[in-house]
């Protein structure tokens, strides 16, 4: 018989998993793109676009403000691979500037405004884990694995190469690691390799040449899951069933043997969880949950985006937020309560224009209001201004301002609202090409 407290956890799992999730940022950065909450308020977003763009946010991810690398420019040829924070102060970025040939791996000691380069290298950085002040960064070397690692929190950092025989180990490169609780790591390949190494030995711990695996997560010291595709094209003929190119890799005595899970017809991308059993798969545009450690899996209500999901976000054992990328944009959607979404803030920079809020002039007065608001807008410059209005559900139900041409100066623009319901709404606002989201509450008449 299941305790009580076994099933009031399997009910709040199961409300968890009915409730909406809500689009709250798009921006123009590919699958490559990755993003890390440092506390519930502070993030950071980086992305693989030619221009090393580098964002942050401080109001829980509803607005974004760019951030540029030393030795950079606004508009530089760069990628930033990767990224990984300790706080919303302290964090590090592996980068690559190819206007002066830098690659590196720089450090910021004050929420990105500044930054200094720790390490250079001849090859791009594609990869950094830590776990406490221990981290481990991965170049992308054909044939050849190279490490770096420290145990500062990045000040310094020690290069160890370890070319691989051939034709023992393949052509590789690593995509993802986790670090063990003995100090050392477990990594997944691109040549159907998971590798281990510690205290100076090499081991592979599982071989397919057919697969290229791309994600490893470990929930415990002991169970693990490694995420993989095919490494020829998956395809499905006419008349005959799909095909299964979707492999999952679990491991329960911390990697030492592997077992493939039941095959899915399209590979996952991400996997995230809060036990050893409980555990989330991006899926196409879905996400998939599993209560039996991964061997059954079912969709999750209200989780059908438009794009593919390329990360999940659990913060205190619950999905807070799923990252979605189509390759040319992507989108951050939130399932935190819907009215600490929108905290004020005195300046939201948007590039060439400035909307500004502040207690004493708001952006949108009354709020609350029995149908008749107010939207004030301050910009430096011409700009394009769209105004529309959401349901909690994510549906569109009013647009005031279809990228309206405003010149310079103050703009005041009246909201209607008295054609829909008393309840707590959002107005999105787009300015040029960033878009906003503040909270508008429709009192009774």
């Amino acid at each position: 018989m299941k305790s009580l407290y076994s099933v009031a956890f399997s009910l709040l799992l199961f409300a968890a998993a009915a409730q909406p999730f809500y689009r709250i940022t798009k921006l123009p950065l590919n699958e490559q793109a990755g993003i890390q909450f440092t506390d519930t308020k502070h993030a950071f977003w980086w992305g693989s676009t030619l221009r090393g763009l580098l964002l942050r946010t401080s109001d829980k991810g509803l607005t974004w403000d760019s951030i540029v690398l030393s030795g950079f420019t606004q508009n530089s040829y760069a990628k930033i691979l990767s990224g990984c924070f300790f706080n919303k102060d302290t964090g590090l970025v592996a980068a690559v500037n190819y206007t002066n040939s830098t690659k590196g791996i720089y450090k910021t000691y004050d929420n990105g405004n500044s930054w200094t380069l720790k390490t250079t290298h001849n090859m791009p950085l594609t990869k950094i884990i830590f776990k406490g002040n221990l981290g481990y960064a991965f170049t992308a070397v054909f044939n050849n694995i190279e490490v770096y690692k420290s145990t500062d929190f990045g000040e310094t950092w020690t290069n160890f190469s370890y070319i691989l025989p051939m034709p023992d180990y393949g052509a590789f490169q690593i995509q993802d690691a986790s670090i063990t609780p003995a100090g050392g790591f477990i990594a997944v390949t691109d040549g159907g390799k998971i590798l281990s190494y510690n205290a100076g030995i090499w081991q592979v711990m599982y071989s397919d040449p057919a697969l290229n695996f791309h994600k490893i997560f470990f929930p415990t010291a002991q169970t693990g899951y490694a995420l993989a595709e095919p490494q020829n094209i998956c395809v499905q003929f006419p008349g005959m069933p799909p095909p299964l190119c979707g492999f999952i890799l679990k491991t329960v005595n911390a990697g030492a043997t592997w077992d493939t899970l039941p095959r899915l017809n399209y590979w996952p991308y991400c996997v995230n969880g809060i036990s050893a059993d409980t555990i989330y798969f991006g899926y196409g545009s879905q996400i998939l949950i599993s209560y039996d450690g991964g061997v059954t899996r079912q969709a999750m209500a209200n989780t059908n985006f438009q794009y593919e999901v390329m990360d999940i976000i659990i913060r205190k054992k619950k999905i807070d937020y799923v990252f979605v990328t189509n390759g040319d944009e992507s989108s951050l959607y939130s399932r935190l309560p819907a009215d600490s979404l929108a905290e004020p803030l005195d300046t939201l920079d948007v590039g060439i224009s400035t909307v500004l809020k502040s207690a004493s002039e708001p952006i949108i007065s009354p709020n609350p209001s029995p149908g008749d608001f107010n939207l004030k807008v301050r910009h430096s410059t011409a700009c394009l201004v769209s105004a529309s209005l959401y349901n909690l559900q994510g549906e569109r139900i009013k647009t005031y301002l279809q990228e309206k041409q405003i010149i310079r100066g103050d703009g005041n623009y009246p909201l209607d609202a008295n054609d829909v319901p008393p309840g707590m709404y959002f107005l999105r606002l787009k300015v040029n090409d960033k878009e906003y989201s503040y909270k508008l509450i429709r009192s009774p008449d």
